[in-house]
């Protein structure tokens, strides 16, 4: 059940390609790994834009244990965030930034 995961979460850290939503299609419920639904719930705060609940989900101790197993996947979620900032804001405050 794992590699499924891994594949849904290496999937996941190519946004915005349609990986994951293509690679969540490809299995079925009844094979569907556990940690499914909270990587579905993961990229739907970041298609939403709800960057803040992104990281504290992402922080939950199931998907943090997940997420060390793949190198590189806060980077690839940092690049995908920092791509949409830069396609919708011209300027922003670092307060704004932050939130």
């Amino acid at each position: 059940m794992r590699r499924r995961e891994l594949a849904l979460l290496r999937a996941l850290g190519a946004l915005p390609e349609p990986d994951f939503a293509q690679a969540l299609l490809m299995v079925p419920d009844a094979l569907a790994p556990p940690g499914a639904a909270a990587l579905a719930d993961l990229e739907q705060l970041l298609h939403k834009a709800l960057f803040a609940d992104f990281w504290a989900a992402a922080a939950a101790p199931a998907v943090a244990a997940l997420a060390a197993r793949l190198p590189g996947f806060a980077a690839s979620a940092r690049a995908y965030i920092l791509g949409v900032l830069a396609r919708t804001y011209r300027r922003i405050t670092l307060a704004a930034l932050a939130e």
